[in-house]
């Protein structure tokens, strides 16, 4: 089930669950893509048009999206086949970001090495895994962007990643020029 709530109302539901003592389901764990949330927000705050946010896949992952548009996009197979049918895919526009966090058991490894950046043909991402300190989860991020997203922005939301990795940034969420 997706719900759309701004990055704050959903740490505030967060902390409201957690303070009041309502266990939530076993196999339901939100908490840690709100936090990587609650970092960015100093970044997201003041942003117009607002950021969209919208949890999903039982609140473990939350997608961040600000100037988001959908594109008709041809998948590619693991041995480079171009599908001939294309689908349509949420990117973000030429000027906008989507932030993918996805919460996975600490040290599960994914088919892509981070950190890398990957190039798609309307915008690239940056992929990185942050572990989650004490916890024994890690958040595997996803910082999609167009080819002119403001460069001072997206250094902000790299430093503030790389912050919760406990690093400078330098390496890590492909610190670029840009």
């Amino acid at each position: 089930m997706k719900s759309r709530l701004s990055v704050w109302g959903v740490v505030l539901v967060i902390s409201a669950t957690v303070l009041s003592g309502a266990e939530e389901p076993a196999n339901e764990v939100s908490a840690g893509p709100a936090v990587v949330a609650a970092a960015l927000e100093p970044v997201l705050k003041d942003l117009k048009p607002k950021v969209e946010s919208v949890y999903s896949n039982q609140g473990k992952t939350l997608t961040l999206r600000y100037l988001p548009q959908t594109f008709k996009v041809h998948g590619v197979s693991m041995t480079g086949q171009v599908s001939a049918e294309a689908h349509d895919e949420v990117g973000p526009s030429y000027m906008g970001f989507v932030v993918t966090v996805h919460l996975q058991a600490k040290g599960e490894v994914n088919q892509l090495v981070t950190p890398q950046t990957v190039r798609r043909p309307y915008w690239s991402t940056d992929l990185d895994v942050i572990p989650l300190a004490g916890t024994d989860q890690q958040a595997y991020v996803g910082l999609s962007y167009g080819s002119r997203t403001d460069p001072k922005l997206l250094k902000e939301l790299r430093a503030k990643l790389a912050a919760m990795k406990g690093t400078t940034g330098e390496g890590d969420l492909r610190q670029k020029s840009k």
